[in-house]
């Protein structure tokens, strides 16, 4: 609500103030869906789309950051071949259950980012490359941060119920 101040004194100027207040306190609506969505057990929307997101948008810049492998005609390894069906498995599972809504999707998004952990630290042990950059420590940090993303959405939501 905006209010209108005449802060005119003999012999000056007219000034006018415009002062503003702001309620910050939930709407009746915004409450509504708050409890809705509690008594139903459904995951919060914004958290659904982070679960069924947080993979392939992470795999997307780890794919920008990391170079060439050192040896471009060598078979990929074992290892690496594993945790990528188990990434697609787990990015799969996230979205399905996120599109549900179900708690279950902040659980797949955390193996999601254990797992692209997982693949960032194997990269270099395995010989898909020879040295570890700035390149490695990004894709380290931003799998990691997503990782702890999932799991601070998993606390947070568990303790709202």
């Amino acid at each position: 609500m905006a209010r209108f101040r005449d802060l005119t004194t003999p012999g000056r100027r007219i000034v006018w103030c415009v002062t503003t207040t702001t309620d910050l306190r939930p709407t009746a609506e915004a409450e509504r869906r708050s409890e809705a969505t509690q008594r139903t057990g459904l995951l919060p929307i914004g958290w659904a789309l982070f679960a069924a997101l947080v993979g392939p948008a992470v795999a997307a810049v780890c794919l920008v950051l990391e170079p060439p492998p050192a040896n471009p005609n060598a078979p990929e390894p074992l290892v690496g071949t594993i945790l990528g069906v188990a990434l697609m498995i787990c990015w799969a599972g996230a979205a399905v259950t996120a599109a549900g809504r179900r708690m279950s999707a902040l659980s797949w998004a955390n193996v999601v980012g254990g797992l692209s952990m997982a693949m960032t630290i194997s990269c270099p042990l395995s010989g898909h490359h020879t040295s570890i950059g700035m390149w490695w420590v990004g894709q380290f940090v931003l799998c990691g941060a997503a990782w702890a993303a999932a799991a601070v959405g998993t606390f947070m939501v568990r303790r709202a119920r």
